[in-house]
């Protein structure tokens, strides 16, 4: 025994220094999103987030996730609906585009390969839901962030030559 408590009560009053950020993140770092498990408090619902991050590429029915679960499609809209305030449709969307949006920021996969990658099966459906989800299309983003790269990259060689002149 240490003093002050078990090794797990140390460590877990350890873990907050231990995980300090000691960079921050470029302007064209992936923002991440805050998990959709931690909005909710019910494993049901967390195993079913969980099952849906490991199917973003489909094959899996909001059916199948209930029965996962052991609830019915029914039952589990109820759950979401009360723990997660969005549908189980809704939350599997969002992880879907989420993803997609993290792949196309960091690849220079094709916009259908991007698509297809999170379960949609057409490009024009999937620009569709992620122009109604981020305002922009999926090609106006990427190109968004490649400028802002771009920019970047410019004003640090701007920044380099005039510390070489001094």
């Amino acid at each position: 025994m240490t003093r002050g408590g078990s090794p797990c009560d140390h460590a877990e009053r350890s873990a907050p220094e231990v995980l300090h950020i000691e960079k921050a993140r470029s302007q064209f770092d992936i923002q991440t999103r805050q998990p959709l498990h931690s909005y909710v408090n019910d494993n049901r619902v967390m195993a079913t987030l969980t099952n849906m991050e490991q199917h973003l590429e489909g094959g899996i029915t909001i059916e199948q996730l209930a029965t996962s679960v052991a609830l019915s499609r029914r039952q589990l809209e109820r759950l979401f609906s009360e723990k997660a305030e969005m549908s189980p449709a809704l939350a599997f969307r969002r992880l879907r585009l989420d993803r997609a949006r993290q792949i196309l920021l960091t690849s220079k996969k094709p916009i259908i390969e991007v698509a297809l990658d999170v379960g949609f099966v057409n490009t024009s459906h999937f620009t569709k839901e992620f122009r109604r989800t981020y305002g922009r299309t999926p090609g106006e983003i990427r190109d968004s962030a490649a400028r802002d790269r771009h920019g970047l990259e410019s004003s640090r060689r701007g920044e380099l030559s005039s510390l070489s002149l001094d």
